[in-house]
């Protein structure tokens, strides 16, 4: 089997808190299940995965979005969470 090329969003810091077990606040987490309908902040408007050698985004809407390197650091965060309601505008 060979090794991937795409990195998946687990959020914007930790992957898991290990003093409370909770997880990161992007589309996937560790030993978490997580439902479209945890996605408040929209599909459109959350990063799901990317290719990491030419780095074109997947959304979790399905989309695919070329980013340019220097897209704002808030409007990155943005995308990476599911719910805290920070909707990143255009990108």
């Amino acid at each position: 089997m060979a090794p991937t090329n795409y990195g998946f969003s687990i959020g914007t810091w930790l992957a898991i808190d290990q003093l409370t077990g909770t997880a990161g606040d992007g589309a996937f987490a560790v030993n978490d299940r997580r439902t479209f309908a945890s996605v408040t902040d929209g599909l459109s408007s959350t990063l799901a995965m990317a290719e990491v050698k030419t780095f074109i985004p997947a959304l979790l809407d399905g989309s695919s979005r070329t980013i340019s390197s220097s897209v704002d650091r808030g409007v990155w965060r943005a995308l990476g969470t599911r719910d805290n309601a920070d909707l990143p505008g255009d990108f």
